[in-house]
């Protein structure tokens, strides 16, 4: 499972240092594309399904780009399951995390699955177990 990055990454302004869901999530990525990702290395509702927020300093905004040219995937490497890839993207807004992009991820089966995103020409990846 992919763990908080050392030393960690911290994104810049005007978006906090630590993501919304501190101290059970940390930031992960780097200023071209980011998320937060659970502490324990696992998700449960991802298999439930689950909104999923992105993060860049290159995405103007909502108004500027409705919808972000951002492309998630997912493969499950303990199993068989079906590769998961993301619907259109969408996008959304809040005073404490500014504007972030977002997909709904429901995963089919449990297991060890790695994400792929990719934002524009920005890409990020890591793994995460899903109960």
């Amino acid at each position: 499972m992919t763990g908080p990055p050392d030393p960690p990454f911290v994104p810049p302004p005007p978006w906090p240092p630590t993501p919304p869901g501190a101290p059970d999530e940390f930031w992960y990525g780097h200023n071209g594309l980011w998320t937060a990702l659970p502490v324990s290395g696992s998700w449960s509702q991802l298999a439930l399904g689950e909104k999923f927020w992105w993060w860049s300093a290159d995405f103007p905004g909502g108004r500027e780009e409705p919808v972000p040219d951002l492309v998630v995937t997912a493969r499950r490497l303990d199993g068989e399951a079906p590769e998961f890839r993301s619907e259109r993207a969408t996008n959304g807004c809040h005073p404490s995390f500014h504007w972030a992009m977002l997909v709904f991820v429901k995963l089919p089966s449990p297991g060890c699955w790695e994400f792929s995103a990719r934002y524009r020409d920005r890409g990020l990846r890591f793994v995460v177990r899903v109960p």
